[in-house]
Formats: structure tokens, C-alpha cells, sequence
């Protein structure tokens, strides 16, 4: 090396001494602040009238809590919200699709119906004239005996939106829940699912098909 590639070297070494080159190495976040995901639940069961006087049948599905849709039952959380309920505190379902498949099993017709409500009323009286005589996303429809058409398959879209209205601003808010269980709001949307017995001196049965194809968002970053 020759006398001027050496003071070349030397300056540029003293330069790199003088001002060293801070390298910032930024890794992947975490987790988006937030997400939404389709979860999916499905249940099976057995419906019967409870009493002669009152030949109906009913069934609520809480359709805004994906920790527990059936609380009757409890824990009836969606398959993988766990998962992310470890990433997240809360979470909301803007909307959702629920289909209801069911199968007369008597020897008489039923009245088998399901509806999208923002309320759980108290009924002492027909389920079906109920539903019908108010503005409610309702379907129903009549089962023949066992030997006959006894099948129906429906489905009703549920969206927290079209029950707050454009005037609630905060509707979302008002239908949030904590991830872990120990907090609901006031406000939710249920699935009401049952059925009538045509026959006033029988006590009836059907089997119940119910999936649950929910929009989950998660927000709020566990700590």
C-alpha cells in the first residue's frame, strides 16, 4: 500500500470512529390492533312442547356473543375463539348468517319457525301468531306428519347495524363484550328458534339443526 492509500485508509477509519452508524433493526408487530375473522359453530338437538296447555317450544341463541351462544347450556364458544381471545380483550359480531334445519318428528303437523329479535319476550301465548303480528325477520312454515313433507331448511342474516339504526353512531360499542367472559352489554340480538304442535292434546318433538356463521372483531391487545 502506498503512502496515499494509507492516509486514505486512515482517515476514512477515523471517520467511522468520529460518527459510528446507528442500525435500527425493526421486527414484525405482534398483531394488528385489530381483526375480524368468520368462525363457525353448529349444534344439534331435540326439541319437545313443554306442556299441552301451551304447545310450543323454545330456543334462544344469543347472536352477538361468540363466547356463549347458548346459555342455557354455557361455554358454547365458537371453535378457535380462544385463540384469539389470548391476543385480544374484546370482541364484537357485526353480523352473522344463521341456518336452522328441522325435522317433524310426530305423527301430526308442527308449525316450526325461527326469528332475528332484539329482545327476549316473555311468551305465554302462540310463538307463531306472536312473531307474526310484529315487524320481525321471521321465517316459518308448516311440517307435515313424519309420512310426509316433515323437512324445512331457512336461513336469516343478523346485523347489529340494522337493529341500532343510522342514528346510534356508538352502535358497535354498545355490543361489545370482553374476551374473557366477566363482562356483556346491555344491548344483543337473539335467534329465536322453536316450534307448534297442531295438536292440542299431544305434546310434540322435533330435531333441530342449528350453524352459526358469524364476523368476529377483535380489538384491544392483551397487555
Amino acid at each position: 500500500m502506498n503512502r496515499r492509500n494509507k492516509k486514505r485508509a486512515k482517515r476514512g477509519g477515523k471517520a467511522q470512529q468520529q460518527n459510528p452508524r446507528l442500525l435500527i433493526v425493526r421486527g414484525p408487530r405482534f398483531a394488528p390492533d385489530r381483526v375480524r375473522v368468520d368462525l363457525h359453530y353448529q349444534q344439534i338437538f331435540d326439541l319437545a312442547t313443554s306442556t299441552i296447555v301451551f304447545p310450543f317450544s323454545l330456543k334462544a341463541y344469543n347472536l352477538t356473543n361468540a363466547f356463549d351462544w347458548d346459555p342455557t347450556l354455557g361455554l358454547t364458544t365458537t371453535p378457535g375463539f380462544a385463540s384469539w381471545a389470548g391476543l385480544y380483550r374484546k370482541f364484537r359480531v357485526p353480523h352473522n348468517t344463521i341456518e336452522m334445519e328441522c325435522v317433524n318428528k310426530e305423527a301430526f303437523g308442527i308449525n316450526a319457525f325461527i326469528a332475528v329479535v332484539n329482545f327476549l319476550p316473555s311468551l305465554v301465548a302462540s310463538p307463531q301468531k306472536y312473531l307474526s303480528s310484529n315487524d320481525f325477520d321471521s321465517h316459518q312454515r308448516l311440517l307435515s306428519p313424519v309420512s310426509g313433507a316433515n323437512h324445512m331448511k331457512t336461513r336469516l342474516r343478523a346485523s347489529i347495524n340494522s337493529f341500532g339504526g343510522s342514528a346510534n353512531t356508538q352502535v358497535e360499542d354498545a355490543y361489545c363484550y370482553l374476551t374473557d367472559g366477566t363482562s356483556s352489554p346491555g344491548d344483543n340480538l337473539y335467534a329465536l328458534i322453536g316450534h307448534e304442535s297442531n295438536s292440542v292434546a299431544s305434546v310434540s318433538g322435533a330435531t333441530f339443526t342449528i350453524r352459526i356463521h358469524a364476523t368476529v372483531e377483535f380489538f384491544e391487545l392483551q397487555s
